[in-house]
């Protein structure tokens, strides 16, 4: 997949480093919520980044016209599915590791057009956990 594979999303996010912005009522914690959104978009990116693993299994040149274009659009639904779970803040540590191996694994330090954005996000997440876990050891 073309690493500058643009999303319709274009534009600035809006996001913050604050997971409060995924809180929905006053029963649902910000944390609560800000993890289900989690779980639920890297659900969406798994499944996407199975498809294309699969699709991609097709010898280059192969192709029919039809699965090119059926490639195409899994390209474009992967990148889709990239910036809506990396724009996110990661609720755990657990999730801020997976961020890191998914920033990796798709080399989006190289030429990525949200790269900045994401880096920043993720530098606020590792600054929001590693406040936490200083306060939960009673730093």
């Amino acid at each position: 997949m073309d690493a500058q594979t643009k999303s319709p999303h274009a534009g600035s996010a809006g996001t913050s480093c604050v997971a409060a912005n995924y809180a929905k009522s006053s029963s649902t914690t910000a944390y609560d919520r800000a993890s289900e959104v989690w779980a639920f978009r890297m659900r969406e990116y798994r499944t996407i980044d199975a498809k294309v693993a699969a699709a991609s299994a097709v010898p280059a040149g192969e192709e029919t016209e039809e699965e090119q274009a059926k490639f195409d659009e899994l390209a474009s639904m992967h990148a889709d599915a990239i910036d809506d779970l990396m724009l996110l803040p990661a609720p755990t540590v657990g999730a801020f590791i997976e961020k890191i191996e998914i920033f990796h694994r798709n080399d989006l330090a190289d030429g990525w057009w949200r790269a900045s954005e994401i880096v920043a996000i993720m530098a606020c997440d590792a600054d929001r956990l590693l406040r936490i876990h200083h306060r939960s050891r009673g730093e």
